[in-house]
């Protein structure tokens, strides 16, 4: 039997894979919180949902509790991706949401985002860093407490996993 190995690089490969869909994204970076990041990775892959976990600088960073998360992408290979988001997750929450707007790859992933639908979710935030997002603020979800973060997170799961109603 003759088996034939396909030779391909495998961030390519996996990049070619996803473009054909929708992808749910957690944003990641120092001081986030690890424990919003985990439960929504965990619940959007238990729902069927192809999640990536991207890190704004590098490719790893600790979170607020020292725990050490490491990225599938970092923001700039993610960024051609950003059109097929189905939703953005920033676990973090005011004053740390700010230096999102610094980096003009993060507004322009937001921007691609929204104009595809994408829903957002994030922490508490202030009116300033409201301004972030390129939507109306009725479609940002803010999630208050860890404790509630599994139930939303299931609950997303389930809607984004529906089919769509012709």
């Amino acid at each position: 039997m003759n088996v034939r190995h396909r030779q391909h690089q495998p961030q390519q490969y996996f990049m070619e894979q996803e473009s054909s869909g929708q992808i749910a994204f957690v944003f990641w970076d120092q001081n986030y919180d690890e424990v919003l990041a985990v439960t929504y990775v965990a619940q959007l892959r238990e729902a069927g949902i192809p999640t990536k976990i991207v890190c704004l600088h590098g490719k790893r960073a600790f979170g607020t509790n020292g725990v050490l998360l490491s990225a599938d992408y970092n923001l700039g290979e993610a960024l051609p991706l950003a059109q097929h988001a189905l939703c953005v997750v920033i676990p973090c929450h005011s004053p740390l949401l700010g230096h999102l707007d610094t980096d003009p790859r993060a507004r322009i992933f937001l921007q691609r985002a929204a104009e595809n639908g994408a829903t957002f979710i994030t922490g508490r935030i202030d009116s300033a860093d409201m301004n972030l997002f390129p939507i109306p603020s009725h479609q940002v979800q803010i999630v208050i407490n860890n404790s509630a973060a599994g139930q939303k997170a299931a609950q997303l799961g389930m809607l984004l996993a529906q089919p769509e109603l012709p």
